[in-house]
């Protein structure tokens, strides 16, 4: 059996249906901080005339939802049927973080993005409210003044 046709029949069975889980004590998910080696070079950025400007030194204090959530299924009081439920360790609320970055001219400027510091577990289906990983705005200079 293929880990594709797995993939399938778990998407099928946690489509369209949004439950809390039955065993509430079985979910882990929490903000966990990636090491500052593994962020290095992640976040890169076309600046004019300044050229690509990159975190070349990581993220320090970058984290994201990690974990495991319940998922399973449920009986239908009412129809006496099974159903399927899935839940998903998610980002409830996130922060600004500074970033430095590095550009081909050699300034270093700061650019913001977004790291997770509340996480539940929600239904997979749900939209996140909170869309961008990253900070779009322009980067602004440190310690200079243009």
């Amino acid at each position: 059996m293929s880990s594709y046709f797995i993939y399938v029949i778990l998407m099928i069975t946690c489509q369209g249906y949004a439950a809390h889980s039955p065993f509430p004590d079985s979910d882990k998910c929490v903000p966990v901080e990636l090491p500052k080696s593994s962020t290095k070079n992640m976040i890169r950025i076309s600046n004019g005339y300044k050229g690509m400007c990159i975190s070349k030194d990581g993220i320090e204090g970058y984290k994201l939802c990690k974990g495991t959530c319940d998922s399973g299924h449920k009986i239908n009081v009412e129809t006496k049927e099974t159903e399927p439920y899935c839940n998903c360790c998610r980002m409830e609320h996130s922060e600004k973080i500074p970033v430095s970055l590095t550009c081909d001219d050699n300034d270093v400027i700061t650019h913001h993005v977004f790291s997770h510091v509340l996480c539940s577990c929600r239904s997979c289906n749900e939209i996140n409210s909170e869309v961008s990983q990253y900070d779009e705005s322009t980067p602004e200079p440190v310690g200079k003044e243009y």
